[in-house]
């Protein structure tokens, strides 16, 4: 009887479906460790009182649109050399 008889599948089979059972809630339970540590955390500003002042920034966020022309752009013809 040799390693790859069809009698020994059920065997790896079983590991098979224990190592992709194992690997599916391991990955599961990671995400969900990351999801709530993700929510967790504060991203607020709490700003109390009349009193302003200047601070300077240490990170900006744009999302101004791009300046996109509708025309294609020109070429000088070529002069013979």
């Amino acid at each position: 009887m040799s390693l790859y008889s069809p009698d020994n599948t059920l065997p790896a089979a079983i590991i098979l479906a224990a190592g992709l059972a194992v690997g599916l809630g391991a990955g599961g339970w990671l995400v969900g460790q990351g999801l709530a540590r993700f929510k967790s955390e504060s991203r607020t500003v709490t700003v109390k009182g009349l009193v302003e002042r200047e601070v300077k920034s240490d990170r900006a966020v744009t999302r101004w649109p791009t300046p996109t022309s509708a025309s294609p752009p020109t070429a000088r013809p070529c002069s013979p050399s």
